[in-house]
């Protein structure tokens, strides 16, 4: 395990250096190198590590959590973890909410000239807040300019959403 401890030296330090707020990445792809060349020479013990702190301690240390959760969101409709992320969060329960409305709605609000009219409407509010989600993803690689873009289309999409939130029902 001494042999294993020794090869892991190179990540611990490249952690201290982020702790010291020393950069040693500049985008996403040099992070995704640095990383790569660390496990150019891992053995099937370091890979069995990683996996099992990865994918099974991390699930089964979360179960507490999830439980308590679980029963927040019965009793109040959210948890505190949801709070972590709230904008998130709610992101991601409009975007199902309004997909599902938008399935067979029974009607639409005055104004609205026919239901594919505000199926199109429902349609442009997800599509607002899917690019928000995107947006504010850090997987994803976003330039000035994406961003920007997704932004634009978000407002446009959050617009429509406070002009019809009244009218949000099934």
């Amino acid at each position: 395990m001494g042999k294993h401890i020794k090869k892991n030296k190179q990540l611990l330090k490249g952690i201290k250096d982020m702790k010291e707020g020393k950069v040693i990445y500049t985008t996403p792809q040099e992070l995704t190198r640095y990383f790569d060349d660390f496990r150019k020479n891992w053995t099937i013990l370091d890979y069995l590590e990683s996996f099992w702190y990865r994918y099974f301690w991390n699930f089964i240390s979360e179960i507490p959590l999830n439980i308590k959760s679980s029963i927040q969101r019965g009793k109040r409709g959210w948890a505190d973890s949801d709070t972590w992320d709230f904008d998130g969060y709610l992101t991601k329960i409009i975007i199902e909410g309004i997909t599902y409305l938008k399935k067979e709605p029974i009607g639409y609000p005055n104004g609205v000239k026919n239901k594919q009219e505000w199926k199109k409407i429902l349609q442009e509010i997800i599509d607002g807040f899917k690019a928000y989600q995107n947006a504010c993803d850090y997987t994803k690689i976003n330039t000035k300019s994406k961003f920007n873009k997704r932004m634009k289309k978000f407002n446009k999409g959050m617009k429509l959403f406070v002009k019809y939130y009244s009218n949000l029902w099934d």
